[in-house]
């Protein structure tokens, strides 16, 4: 996953409670910058006579306001784009399409490939003379959990398999155990 690129489409299905709420706050928002656009506008016609702080103040004002107007307009009138924070690869979904989620919940977990450690434990001893710290290991869709999943990622030198099975545990390195 790229940073930036859209992790999720978030669709706001608000109580009626809370949207009237919301609109009655967007309707505020909307009131307070006509009001700064005609003040604006009127100190423009007097010239000088008006401090150069105060109108910039108002414009700073004019500004945050249309920045909260639009934040809310797009909560209210339409879906939310949830984009993706840093670099890194798919390590546990925890959530379904539809789910109704908080704004503590954790959706998905990011990994940075370059610092996944992986333990393997064989019980075939003709493996381990091939096998030697270092190694790559390229997971096919053939091993998920001894299953062919077909889920998204999974096939060849992703490791679906091994990051589906096991929570991400936090630290300098994410950790997964397989055994062959």
């Amino acid at each position: 996953m790229h940073a930036g690129g859209v992790l999720a489409v978030l669709d706001p299905n608000l109580l009626s409670v809370e949207r009237s709420t919301q609109w009655g706050e967007m309707y505020r928002l909307e009131s307070e910058i006509a009001q700064l656009e005609r003040q604006l506008a009127r100190w423009q016609q007097v010239g000088d006579t008006v401090p150069r702080k105060d109108v910039e103040n108002a414009r700073l004002d004019l500004a945050r306001l249309h920045k909260a107007r639009d934040q809310i307009s797009g909560t209210v009138l339409g879906c939310e784009l949830l984009t993706v924070p840093v670099e890194g690869q798919t390590g546990d979904v925890h959530i379904v399409p539809g789910e109704v989620v908080g704004p503590q919940d954790t959706l998905i977990e990011l990994v940075d490939p370059a610092r996944v450690r992986v333990e393997v434990v064989l019980y075939d001893l003709t493996l381990a003379d091939r096998i030697r710290a270092g190694s790559s290991l390229s997971l096919g869709p053939d091993w998920c959990g001894g299953r062919r999943c077909g889920g998204p990622g999974c096939g060849p030198a992703q490791g679906h398999a091994v990051m589906r099975g096991n929570h991400v545990p936090r630290g300098p390195c994410s950790f997964w155990s397989m055994v062959f």
